[in-house]
C-alpha cells in the first residue's frame, strides 16, 4: 500500500509515544492483526503517554490494546488506566440512562429521536471496552419538534444559554445545527440537532430523506431511531472531518463502526457522499483510516490520488502528538483557508467563504441586542467587528508583545553585562 506520507512525513518518525498509541488502537480493534516487536517502544516516556492517550480521549481503547501487547507497559501504568475505564464506564451508564430518560419523556409528547455519536453508540461498537468519554448527549430532532422539544429540555432541567432572546436562538440553531442546555446541576449537557452540520460549511444533505432511511430501534424499553448504516458512516466522517480530526477517539470510533458493519456498501456510501457534498471528508476519513489503523475501505481510491487532501492527512498526523493545537485555525464559524480543503467543488468553496464571512455567530450577538424590526443589521456587525475593528487590535497586541520581548532582551542583555 503507498503510504499519504510517501513525502513529507513516516510513521517511523512519530514519537515513541504516538506510535504506542496507534499500535495499541489497532490492536484493541483488530485481536488478530499482527503485533510489533517490544524493542519499538523501549523509548516511551510512559507520563507523556498517558498524558497522550487521555488528551485524545482514547485511554480506555488503548488500555484494551495494551494488554494485547503483553510485556509493553509497566504495570503502574496499566493501574492509571484501569481506573480511568472504570470511571468512563460508569459514566457511560449514567449517560445512557439520562438518554433513556429524556428520550421517554420526549416519546411520551410524540417526539422522535436519533441519538447522534455518544454513549449508545459506543456501547453498540466496543461492548464492554470503555471507549469515551462522551460527555455530551447529541440527538437528531425534525425541525418542527424544536419548541415543544425545548420546552420538555426544561422540564427535564436544562437550560440554555439565557443570555441571547428567542430570535437570537432559533438563528444559532440555525447556524449550528443544533443547541447547546446543561442541565442545572452541570452533570449532562443535551445538544439537540436540527442538521448534522453547520449551515455554513455548505454541506447538501438532505434530512428529510435521512430521516426516511432511518429505522426504529429500542434504548431499554424506549423507542427511538437509528441512522441507516451508511448515514451513519457518513454523519462519523463528517463530525470528524469539520473537527479536523484533532482528536483520535473520532477516527477510532469510525474505524470500530467499519469492523462492526462488514457488509457496508461502499459504492452507497462513495454515491451518498458525491450527492451530499462530502466526498472529500469522506476522502480524507478514509486516508487516515489507511495509514492510522491499516484499513483498506472502498471509499479510497479517489483520495489516494489526491495531493491536497493528502497533504491536508500528513498535517492532522503531525498534529496528533499536541492534539489541542489542531489543523484548522479558530472557531468554525471563523473563515480558515485551509477549511476549503474540505469542500468538493468550487461553488461549495465560494459559499463557504460567503456564508462564513457574513453570518453572525454568538459573540455577535452578545455584542449588542437588536429588535427584530432590524434583526437584519447582524451580518453588517459581523463584517464591522470582524474585519474593520479585529485587524487593528490583533496588529496592536502583536506589537506590544514584541515591544515588551524587545524590552526584556535589553534588559536581560544589561544585566549580563554588569
Amino acid at each position: 500500500m503507498e503510504s499519504i506520507f510517501a513525502d513529507a512525513l513516516s510513521e517511523e518518525l512519530l514519537s515513541p509515544e504516538l506510535r504506542l498509541l496507534l499500535s495499541a488502537l489497532r490492536a484493541a480493534l483488530d485481536p488478530g492483526s499482527p503485533l510489533p516487536p517490544t524493542s519499538c517502544f523501549q523509548k516511551v516516556r510512559w507520563i507523556a503517554f498517558l498524558q497522550l492517550a487521555l488528551e485524545h480521549h482514547a485511554g480506555g481503547v488503548a488500555l484494551t490494546g495494551l494488554k494485547r501487547l503483553p510485556g509493553v507497559a509497566p504495570p503502574a501504568v496499566i493501574i492509571q488506566l484501569d481506573n480511568h475505564a472504570k470511571y468512563i464506564l460508569r459514566h457511560r451508564a449514567a449517560g445512557l440512562e439520562e438518554l433513556r430518560r429524556i428520550g421517554l419523556a420526549l416519546a411520551q409528547r410524540g417526539i422522535e429521536i436519533i441519538p447522534l455519536k455518544g454513549p449508545l453508540l459506543r456501547r453498540r461498537l466496543y461492548g464492554d471496552v470503555a471507549a469515551g468519554p462522551s460527555r455530551d448527549l447529541d440527538f437528531l430532532i425534525r425541525p418542527r419538534d424544536i419548541s415543544p422539544t425545548l420546552r420538555i429540555l426544561a422540564d427535564c432541567g436544562y437550560r440554555a444559554d439565557l443570555g441571547f432572546s428567542p430570535r437570537q436562538r432559533l438563528a444559532l440553531m440555525q447556524l449550528r445545527g443544533q443547541d447547546v442546555l446543561k442541565r442545572d446541576d452541570g452533570r449532562f449537557t443535551v445538544e439537540p440537532h436540527v442538521a448534522l452540520a453547520p449551515s455554513n460549511l455548505g454541506l447538501k444533505i438532505d434530512h428529510v430523506d435521512l430521516w426516511q432511511r432511518s429505522r426504529p430501534c429500542v434504548l431499554d424499553g424506549v423507542s427511538i431511531r437509528q441512522l441507516e448504516t451508511a448515514d451513519e458512516f457518513l454523519m462519523l466522517a463528517v463530525h470528524g472531518s469539520k473537527e479536523g480530526w484533532s482528536r483520535l477517539k473520532w477516527l477510532t470510533d469510525l474505524a470500530a463502526f467499519a469492523k462492526h458493519e462488514p457488509q457496508l456498501d461502499w459504492a452507497l456510501v462513495s454515491r451518498r457522499a458525491e450527492q451530499q457534498g462530502v466526498r472529500r471528508m469522506v476522502g480524507l476519513a478514509a486516508l487516515l483510516l489507511a495509514q492510522s489503523f491499516h484499513m483498506q475501505i472502498g471509499a479510497l481510491a479517489l483520495p489516494r490520488r489526491d495531493r491536497s487532501l493528502r497533504a491536508l492527512a500528513r498535517r492532522i498526523v503531525a498534529i496528533w502528538e499536541r492534539p489541542e493545537s489542531g489543523v484548522f485555525a479558530g472557531s468554525i464559524f471563523h473563515l480558515c483557508w485551509r477549511r476549503r480543503l474540505l469542500c468538493d467543488r468550487s461553488a461549495a468553496r465560494i459559499s463557504y467563504f460567503f456564508k462564513t464571512a457574513v453570518t453572525p455567530s454568538d459573540e455577535h450577538y452578545g455584542l449588542i441586542r437588536l429588535p427584530d424590526s432590524i434583526f437584519w443589521a447582524y451580518p453588517l456587525i459581523k463584517v464591522v467587528v470582524d474585519y474593520l475593528l479585529r485587524p487593528p487590535c490583533h496588529i496592536l497586541k502583536w506589537l506590544a508583545r514584541a515591544v515588551g520581548v524587545s524590552r526584556d532582551a535589553r534588559v536581560l542583555t544589561g544585566r549580563k553585562l554588569r
